[in-house]
């Protein structure tokens, strides 16, 4: 439904399902983009404008690296 927001729990209990199972279809929903977790935990559609958190992406260093000089002996 656009715009519902719900906990695990409320959507355990909406459903009818038991803990574990939900856990792993929310869980399936969010690597699927479908739904996302808001900051307070609940569990909201992506399409509904919402902002999922994601690893920020690294950033390379493209130039060469200093090489110090050591005398060998």
């Amino acid at each position: 439904m656009p715009g519902l927001c719900l906990t695990r729990e409320q959507a355990q209990r909406l459903c009818g399902v038991e803990r574990t199972l939900c856990q792993q279809v929310l869980d399936g929903l969010v690597d699927m983009r479908f739904l996302y977790v808001k900051p307070n935990g609940m569990y909201a559609r992506l399409s509904d404008g919402g902002e999922p958190s994601r690893p920020h992406p690294a950033k390379a260093n493209l130039r060469p690296a200093k090489r110090s000089v050591t005398a060998q002996h």
